[in-house]
């Protein structure tokens, strides 16, 4: 049986420069030029204003899901076909995620989605309920690189008031090249983005990930994103050996094996 393997790594420019740079300048953690460098040049490329590092591609969600106001008795709509990432931030903030099937994209049926909210939720012209609960946010992965029908999915989060946080984890560079979102990349057209630079993804880095469109406050050496009051909420209930909040003070070596 012949082995077809899910990534290979292709170092053959000045990867290995780069990071005996990072060495010598003794920034091998949390912050360092090459941060800034990173956030700098993903806003270029993405054409977005706002771009901040994170330290894993489920940081990133997790960060996404707390600013969109995601909390305890909510409800996250998300595909099943995802890595597990996509879904353990919803039950960080003691949501209920809802699993909406995938089309022929491998991606979240726009058609699926439209049903649930019509037949099985009840909507007052302002929120989405589901069996009670608000219907809070969604979120759309784009798998293996393919871009959801990121229109049509767009048009049914705006008519039920629901926000749209994308897992490009896997679709950096993905783009529309015609319609109504031509030359919008994944992650750049919903309300939030993630990408990921982990080792099977289409760029890697030395554990960092990135979101977009998080308000951010930089100096020469690192960024910070703005945290407001919401680490109350991810607090109710936390226990500090086990938090995977990312500024609780035990939260980063639990967070990172869900990298």
């Amino acid at each position: 049986m012949k082995f077809i393997p899910l990534s290979i790594p292709n170092f053959e420019g000045n990867e290995r420069k780069y990071v005996d740079e990072a060495i010598d300048q003794g920034w091998v953690s949390t912050g360092g030029a090459y941060i800034r460098k990173l956030e700098e040049k993903m806003a270029h490329f993405l054409h977005v204003e706002n771009v901040a590092a994170c330290q894993s591609g489920t940081s990133a969600l997790h960060l996404a899901l707390v600013e969109t106001g995601v909390g305890p008795g909510d409800v996250v709509i998300v595909p099943p076909l995802t890595f597990i990432a996509a879904v353990n931030p919803v039950k960080y903030q003691f949501a209920t995620p809802i699993f909406i099937d995938c089309d022929d994209s491998f991606c979240i049926d726009p058609i699926k989605l439209q049903e649930f909210c019509e037949k099985e939720c009840h909507f007052d012209g302002e929120t989405l309920f589901y069996k009670g609960k608000t219907v809070k946010a969604l979120i759309v992965v784009h798998v293996f690189g393919n871009m959801a029908d990121m229109v049509s999915i767009l048009k049914i989060a705006r008519k039920y008031n629901i926000k749209v946080i994308e897992d490009a984890t896997e679709a950096l560079g993905t783009k529309y090249t015609d319609g109504p979102l031509k030359g919008k990349y994944a992650g750049t057209i919903g309300d939030f983005g993630c990408y990921s630079f982990n080792g099977n993804n289409v760029l890697e880095t030395e554990m960092r990930e990135m979101d977009r469109d998080f308000h951010t406050n930089s100096n020469q050496e690192n960024t910070t994103i703005s945290k407001t009051n919401t680490e109350q909420l991810i607090h109710q209930g936390c226990s500090k050996s086990r938090c995977l909040w990312p500024w609780c003070g035990g939260s980063v070596k639990d967070s990172s094996r869900f990298f």
